[in-house]
């Protein structure tokens, strides 16, 4: 006979009420604040179309991020054979990510199995990039819902092609637009930022970069 499972404690009206909600710290500028109040573990998804600047963005976000958070950044699509390829590179420098930023770490391809060994080491990452969606495979039928229910307390950024229909590209993808606290719609060097528990708001992707990831400081 097999194991009973164990029947979860139902919670009361009051238990709900009473529930505290842990949010990510954010660190001002306009990043902080069409981000205000969004939670510090879930899934957010950045989709577009190509060459629209969500690379960009991505790029932005992830140093933006990495001044509360340790940040790790998969860049799938542009990393084949764990090597990071010269454009990636030339992306980074022009967002003007520092050579001193030792909070953001980069990695090309790579396994499900390693990212699991990584993601349970003591000193892991808060928050973790995955670009891309549509040529991850271990992402699909499933794989992206199991990976964000085992590392529940985790944030993980999505990027993602848009298609013909202005949806983001693929199954997977949009499983993960109806799970996504934040949505980020790059169209045309401009950003969308709207979902649920964030403020929102409109991003200017190409110009004033400092001004974005820095604020006004």
């Amino acid at each position: 006979m097999g194991t009973k499972k164990k029947m979860r404690r139902t919670l009361s009206v009051s238990n709900l009420y009473a529930k505290k909600f842990k949010t990510l710290q954010l660190s001002g500028g306009i990043f902080g604040d069409v981000l205000t109040g969004a939670p510090s573990a879930g899934s957010w998804l950045i989709y577009g179309k190509e060459k629209n600047g969500k690379t960009t963005l991505s790029l932005m976000l992830a140093d933006y991020l990495s001044r509360t958070n340790k940040v790790l950044y998969l860049q799938i699509e542009e990393g084949l054979g764990h090597t990071i390829q010269e454009p990636f590179i030339e992306a980074m420098k022009r967002v003007g990510i520092s050579p001193s930023n030792r909070s953001l770490q980069i990695l090309g391809d790579i396994e499900l199995s390693e990212l699991r060994e990584r993601l349970l080491t003591r000193r892991s990452p808060d928050i973790i990039f995955i670009d891309n969606v549509t040529v991850c495979d271990w992402l699909k039928n499933g794989g992206a819902r199991k990976l964000m229910r085992e590392f529940n307390k985790k944030i993980f950024i999505f990027i993602a092609h848009e298609d013909d229909n202005g949806d983001p590209f693929g199954a997977t993808a949009k499983m993960i637009k109806k799970l996504s606290i934040p949505i980020f719609h790059v169209d045309g060097l401009r950003c969308l930022v709207s979902g649920r528990c964030v403020k929102g708001g409109n991003i200017v992707i190409d110009l004033h970069k400092s001004q974005l990831i820095h604020g006004n400081q």
